[in-house]
């Protein structure tokens, strides 16, 4: 094929590419065709019946060359909504489970009846604390529930201390007496989601009671705050 063959052919398929995309709204030969740069009988000197066939054959090239693209498209967008459907499908069940979670929480920190904690001081103080910096440090932490849990329990109480290093454990809390026992008890328990306030109940093996210290005269001043 000569290279003006080539060039006349490749024209033409631009035509009918062009028609097919929607880049051009005209039908071939129409009245606005002849100022076109890719309009073939500007360029040769044929028959028109030719020039009919020519630009049949081209729109049928270009229907093979479309057909793939289109479908290279139709799958890249099927694929962009299938990940799209996964996405909101994970992001869905992480929804659910943070529901189901919370639920499980909130049913575990109420198991303690009413009744329960309003004949139960250690619970019923508990229950009433309004956690709040009360040594000034910026922070609300274990100090902080510890020293108001000793300034509203009605009975004896003291403020405790267990470093332990083997576990980490680096923590405040009380000791009451109950029965004439000194008990450890966790003031922050309904808050971490747990029914049993007692130190071993929450904290497990990480727990070691004879890593206790009594800290009261340390803490006790900031229950003034």
């Amino acid at each position: 094929m000569s290279e003006f063959n080539k060039a006349i052919k490749d024209c033409a398929l631009e035509c009918s590419l062009r028609r097919r995309n929607r880049r051009c709204y005209q039908q071939f030969g129409d009245s606005e065709c002849i100022r076109c740069d890719m309009y073939i009988p500007n360029y040769v000197d044929a028959d028109p019946r030719q020039v009919r066939l020519f630009m049949l054959q081209s729109d049928m090239e270009a229907e093979r060359v479309m057909i793939p693209a289109e479908n290279d498209r139709f799958i890249f967008v099927l694929g962009l909504l299938v990940v799209g459907i996964l996405f909101g499908i994970i992001k869905y069940g992480d929804y659910l489970n943070e529901k189901q979670y919370q639920a499980a929480l909130a049913q575990k920190t109420s198991q303690v009846p009413e009744a329960k904690v309003q004949h139960d001081p250690i619970a019923s103080t508990i229950r009433s604390i309004k956690i709040r910096d009360m040594n000034n440090d910026g922070l609300k932490n274990c100090i902080d529930w510890a020293v108001l849990f000793y300034k509203n329990y009605p009975n004896e109480v003291c403020i405790m201390l267990n470093r332990n290093t083997s576990t980490g454990m680096n923590h405040l809390f009380n000791c009451v007496k109950v029965n004439g026992v000194w008990r450890a008890i966790e003031p922050q328990a309904y808050k971490m989601g747990y029914s049993s306030y007692y130190m071993r109940d929450v904290w497990d093996s990480r727990y070691d009671s004879s890593l206790n210290k009594d800290v009261t005269a340390d803490y006790s001043k900031y229950a003034r705050n």
